[in-house]
């Protein structure tokens, strides 16, 4: 017979984070206080945006949803259809390169699906490409659904 046994579960909560922006006439940089490797930075004097770096250096998971978020907000981006993230792995399409790409593919879409939901917007396509010996990936938003 199964038996019900009460515990208390202790859940941490993280510390918030303490984003910090960079605004010039050609892009936004976001960037973690106490954390040197931590990158966001979105160009938007470009073609269209374009995210050129993208590093979680050492913060949770959803630390780089939150700094493109900050980052497409500070530019009063409301309307996207589409988003380039450039140079997002080293060495191209190799057969040894796949996990590389895998990664940095989920890293994208975890940051670019919340992204579109606050925006009104649905992602419609993600992307990937090879240029200069570097995977860029492309993503593509509609109309929320």
């Amino acid at each position: 017979m199964a038996q019900l046994v009460p515990f208390t579960a202790k859940t941490e909560t993280r510390p918030e984070i303490r984003f910090l922006t960079e605004q010039d006439d050609f892009s936004i940089k976001v960037s973690v206080d106490d954390d040197p490797i931590f990158w966001v930075r979105l160009e938007t004097a470009a073609a269209g945006p374009q995210v050129t770096d993208f590093n979680p250096g050492a913060q949770p998971a959803d630390a780089l949803a939150r700094g493109l978020s900050l980052a497409v907000r500070t530019a009063r981006m409301t309307d996207l259809g589409q988003l380039l993230f450039l140079d997002m792995v080293r060495g191209g399409v190799q057969p040894n390169g796949g996990p590389a790409m895998l990664q940095a593919r989920t890293r994208v879409e975890q940051a670019v699906v919340p992204l579109a939901d606050e925006l009104g917007l649905t992602v419609t396509n993600i992307g990937m490409r090879e240029r200069r010996g570097k995977i860029d990936f492309t993503v593509n938003f509609g109309p929320a659904r």
